[in-house]
C-alpha cells in the first residue's frame, strides 16, 4: 500500500502547524523527519517527533519531554525490539492519565501533548 500524503509538523516554522506533504519528497527543507534511535533508558528532547526503540536490557524507561512546553505536538514511539519498556512523563506529567505506560514488542504509540501536562495515547 502506498502512502499518498504524509502529515508533517513544521517545527522549524515557528507556528507548529501540521501540513500535508508528498511522502516521495525525501528532503524538502524543514519538512524532514529525522528519527531518534534508543537502545537504553533515555529522555526524549523537544525536537524529536519519531523515536525508534530497540532496547538491549529489560526494565528500560523512556521519558517524554515536558508536555506543557510541547502542547499540541505529536511524538511517535515504535518498539522495534523484542523487549518491552516503559514510557513516562517528565516531572509530574502523565501518560494517558497514568504515571507511565508500557510499550510491548512491535507496538507503536502516537502521543499528543495537551494543555494539562498529559501525553495522550491516540
Amino acid at each position: 500500500m502506498a502512502i499518498d500524503w504524509l502529515l508533517v509538523q513544521e517545527r522549524n516554522s515557528g507556528d507548529g502547524d501540521w501540513n500535508l506533504h508528498d511522502p516521495n519528497i525525501v528532503n524538502s527543507g524543514s519538512h524532514k523527519i529525522i528519527p531518534a534511535y534508543v537502545t537504553n533508558t533515555s529522555s526524549i528532547t523537544n525536537t524529536v517527533s519519531l523515536v525508534y526503540c530497540d532496547m538491549v536490557l529489560d526494565d528500560q524507561i523512556v521519558t517524554m519531554p515536558d508536555a506543557t512546553v510541547n502542547e499540541n505536538n505529536l511524538i511517535n514511539i515504535k518498539n522495534r525490539g523484542a523487549k518491552s519498556f516503559t514510557i513516562e512523563g517528565a516531572g509530574s506529567d502523565t501518560v494517558d492519565g497514568d504515571l507511565n505506560a508500557t510499550i510491548y514488542e512491535k507496538e507503536c504509540f502516537t502521543l499528543h501533548a495537551d494543555d494539562n501536562a498529559n501525553w495522550n495515547i491516540i
